[in-house]
């Protein structure tokens, strides 16, 4: 069988600012009781993302495919959960063959962003798929009500309407009702599915499989990895190890993880995990406040902007490094005559070689300044081997906050900036908020300068 992916803690296990591999084991009475009952709650339905990977993705594909006929564009509107992991998987293992279907993502409400997108799309040849669980999510909804507008004065209410996928709740919420009303094709964000673990879910395949993603390879790595990580074995369980790992951080005062990795097409899957591991585990506990924060880097890009931090600045950090072992192409340095020697070395290398001597380098710098690292090791860009990631990731999270002692699967520290936001726009059950923040404005003594 082909090796997915391998997670390698072996440069975190090291004496200076690393891990004692007794402490981790110490760890693994916990881990195992989590791990059986996430097991247990997969089994009985209470834990609906660790299902995804068997749901028949044959409707939601054939869907995709009438889609792709018509259309040569698709744009989500979406936001946090609801488009973050589409993009993570398109980035990283989507079609880039000329002429494919493309997707675009529209994740913010900044006007002058919003307007160079309407003014580039070729409206005919372009679907819309407008993704919230809530149905009440401010910036999907308002850019939804501005493209239903344009599209019903090219269109009409017909037009408008075969050019709209929504993607939310089942049966509740503000959109699922404007859906009914309208007669929109609906997909639906399974119950009990949070946005943070729903791409493996329509949420997330929609787009994928629009993009040429082979979705079913996606959902079979995921598949295979949720089998390693609800093993009960510490030791063969990379999803426990992480958790373990990161926790044992946490609590040896380096509460930030970078999450970097080495391949351009990762970038958004480190977008991906910051949202995944912050909303999850930044949480009160009682009246502590527990949180380990992740930061996104990409190497070798960060080597030349964040890397002096991480060498010189303060003990406050553990590293994980993401690596390709097998890239799709191969891209040669030349043989210059004449190059003196400070530079000759560098002819006749492949970019994916000088790429993996970046990444060893820095890793071996982080080690001897005592900023502990580890490895996650994809064998190759592969629809299998990235599911494989994104359920392990998934996996670890809910252990780590099992460990923490917080529920990793609310998000209540968001939901006040909401109200506010809502209140200010208008909304009459938000009334109250409106007031109190507008009456905190007016009490706020401003300190500032202009220039």
């Amino acid at each position: 069988m082909v090796t997915l992916l391998e997670f390698d803690l072996s440069a975190a296990l090291v004496e200076k600012g690393g891990i004692r591999l007794e402490d981790l084991r110490a760890l693994e009475p916990e881990l195992s009781s989590l791990v059986a009952a996430m097991d247990s709650g997969w089994r009985s339905g209470s834990l609906p993302f660790l299902g995804l990977p068997d749901v028949d993705p044959e409707p939601l594909l054939d869907l995709a495919r009438q889609a792709r006929q018509r259309f040569d564009r698709l744009v989500v509107l979406g936001i946090g959960g609801s488009s973050l992991g589409a993009r993570a998987v398109l980035d990283a293992v989507g079609s880039k063959e000329p002429g494919h279907p493309a997707v675009w993502f529209n994740e913010n409400v900044d006007p002058d962003d919003f307007r160079q997108m309407m003014e580039a799309l070729d409206w005919e040849r372009t679907q819309f798929n407008v993704i919230t669980k809530s149905g009440s999510t401010i910036e999907t909804l308002s850019g939804m009500f501005i493209v239903l507008e344009e599209l019903e004065k090219r269109f009409g209410e017909g037009g408008a309407r075969e050019r709209i996928v929504v993607t939310t709740d089942p049966e509740t919420g503000p959109l699922r009702a404007f859906a009914r009303e309208r007669g929109f094709t609906a997909l639906q964000v399974p119950p009990g599915v949070g946005g943070r673990y729903s791409v493996l879910c329509p949420v997330g395949l929609y787009p994928c499989a629009f993009g040429g993603v082979d979705v079913a390879a996606l959902l079979s790595g995921a598949a295979r990895a949720r089998e390693r990580c609800l093993s009960p074995v510490l030791m063969d369980n990379p999803a426990a190890l992480f958790a373990g790992l990161q926790v044992l951080h946490y609590r040896s005062n380096r509460p930030i993880v970078v999450f970097m990795p080495y391949a351009t097409a990762l970038g958004a899957l480190a977008e991906w995990f910051c949202q995944l591991w912050a909303e999850s585990l930044g949480k009160r506990r009682g009246e502590e406040l527990v949180g380990p924060t992740p930061l996104r880097a990409l190497g070798v890009t960060d080597q030349h902007s964040q890397l002096q931090l991480y060498m010189e600045g303060p003990r406050d950090k553990n590293v994980v490094l993401v690596e390709v072992k097998q890239f799709r192409r191969s891209v040669r340095v030349p043989m210059l005559q004449g190059a003196s020697e400070a530079i000759a070395h560098l002819g006749g290398k492949d970019l994916g070689e000088i790429l993996q001597a970046e990444l060893q380098g820095t890793q071996q710098a982080l080690i001897e300044v005592g900023c502990p690292t580890s490895n996650l090791r994809l064998s190759s860009l592969t629809p299998g081997s990235l599911g494989a990631l994104l359920m392990m990731l998934e996996v670890a999270t809910p252990l780590a906050g099992g460990l923490l002692g917080v529920n990793p699967y609310d998000q209540p520290g968001v939901e006040l900036g909401k109200r506010y936001a809502h209140g200010l726009l208008g909304r009459a059950k938000e009334a109250q908020h409106a007031e109190s923040l507008r009456a905190a404005l007016a009490g706020r003594t401003r300190v500032g300068v202009t220039i």
